[in-house]
């Protein structure tokens, strides 16, 4: 009874194969095209390249990160030009119940548009001076 392996074919069963070189030199010739793969190095330029993580790729990508910042402190009328008609509609259709019942959410072309009809979950903005009043 021999070996099943490969490396190991024609060996005695009840060796170790330590005795003999035979074992070593097939496995050294199994796998000596692995040992030599070699790693390209990178190159600065690359790296240099590359967008940072924060940065907002996709259309859809920058308007919720417009649209965190600008909920935080929201005014009365706001709006987002979107670039696209079709995203402008789907974008309205998700972000409407988000806002409702304080904004009303629209489409006029490319822009998404939110008007206040009422305040109950998103408070007016806050004037910076203390002597002036809101205009509704």
């Amino acid at each position: 009874m021999h070996c099943k392996y490969r490396a190991c074919d024609g060996l005695n069963p009840n060796s170790t194969g330590d005795s003999t070189g035979d074992s070593r030199d097939r496995l050294t010739k199994t796998f000596k095209h692995m040992l030599k793969i070699k790693i390209p190095p990178r190159s600065e330029q690359e790296e240099t390249d590359k967008k940072p993580v924060t940065e907002a790729i996709t259309p859809t990508a920058e308007f919720w990160a417009w649209w965190q910042r600008e909920f935080e402190d929201p005014e009365d009328l706001m709006e987002y030009d979107v670039g696209d008609f079709k995203t402008a509609i789907q974008l309205t259709s998700i972000v409407e119940n988000y806002v409702w019942p304080d904004f009303k959410v629209g489409v006029e072309g490319t822009w998404v548009v939110f008007r206040r009809v009422k305040e109950k979950y998103y408070p007016r903005k806050k004037n910076k001076q203390p002597g002036l009043i809101n205009a509704a």
